[in-house]
């Protein structure tokens, strides 16, 4: 089965340009707030698992299975 390209029109190609700057600008928008909202904040630090109380019940294996 060989497909014959599809022929995009003119507007659809402006269409599809316009769409892919606009989620270029967004993504970079979108980067840039949250590096402002990073630096606003400071250093951070991976999250701290409390070490584990040896009297505390043993987590279920079935709450951690895929569903």
């Amino acid at each position: 089965m060989d497909k014959k390209p599809t022929r995009i029109s003119p507007l659809a190609r402006v269409e599809i340009e316009a769409l892919e700057a606009g989620r270029a600008w967004t993504r970079r928008k979108i980067e840039r707030d949250l590096q402002k909202l990073a630096d606003q904040q400071g250093g951070f630090s991976p999250l701290q698992r409390p070490s584990a109380d040896p009297d505390s019940p043993a987590p279920d294996q079935a709450d951690h299975r895929r569903r």
